[in-house]
C-alpha cells in the first residue's frame, strides 16, 4: 500500500503468523476448524501473554481476554497496550476502519460481560473495570520495564 508505516506492517505480518500458527496448531490436533473472528485464544492453547497474570485485577483481565475471539482481542491488545490509532489497527486487520470501530465497541462490551461473570466479588470487579485505560498503560508499562534494555548491553 506503499502508506503503511513499518510498525503497521510488522504488525499485520505477526497477525498472519498468529493465524497460520492456530490454523496449523487446530488442524494438527484435529480439534475444530480455526476463524479468528470465533475463536478464543482460550479455546486453543496456553500463550505467552499469560505472564502478564499478576494480581488479581490481571488475572481477571487476562482470563476476560482469552475468553474473546483471537481477532477482537488482538484488536484490543493493539489499542491498549500498543497505543495503535483505529487506522492502523485497520490496516493491520485488513478491514475497513469502520469495521475497527464496531468491532472494538462491542469488544468491550463483550469483556465487560465477561470480566462480570468471571470477578470472584463485586469489589474486584470495580477495581479492574475503573480507569480501564490507566491500568492498561501501567501493565503495559510493567511488562515493558521486564524486557532487557539496551543500555544494559554494553
Amino acid at each position: 500500500r506503499g502508506e503503511a508505516s513499518v510498525r503497521t506492517l510488522l504488525f499485520a505480518i505477526a497477525r498472519n503468523q498468529l493465524n497460520y500458527y492456530f490454523r496449523k496448531l487446530t488442524r494438527d490436533r484435529k480439534r475444530f476448524d480455526y476463524d479468528p473472528t470465533q475463536t478464543s485464544i482460550a479455546a486453543i492453547a496456553t500463550t505467552p501473554t499469560q505472564r502478564m497474570a499478576g494480581g488479581e485485577q490481571n488475572l481477571l483481565l487476562l482470563r476476560a481476554l482469552r475468553e474473546l475471539p483471537i481477532d477482537t482481542q488482538v484488536m484490543i491488545e493493539l489499542h491498549y497496550w500498543e497505543q495503535l490509532p483505529v487506522r492502523e489497527i485497520a490496516e493491520v486487520m485488513e478491514v475497513p476502519v469502520n469495521t475497527v470501530k464496531t468491532r472494538m465497541f462491542r469488544g468491550r462490551k463483550q469483556l465487560e460481560a465477561l470480566m462480570e461473570k468471571l470477578a470472584a466479588s463485586p469489589e474486584q470487579l470495580e477495581a479492574t473495570h475503573d480507569e480501564f485505560s490507566a491500568w492498561a498503560a501501567r501493565l503495559r508499562d510493567e511488562l515493558g520495564a521486564d524486557s532487557p534494555s539496551d543500555s544494559a548491553v554494553e
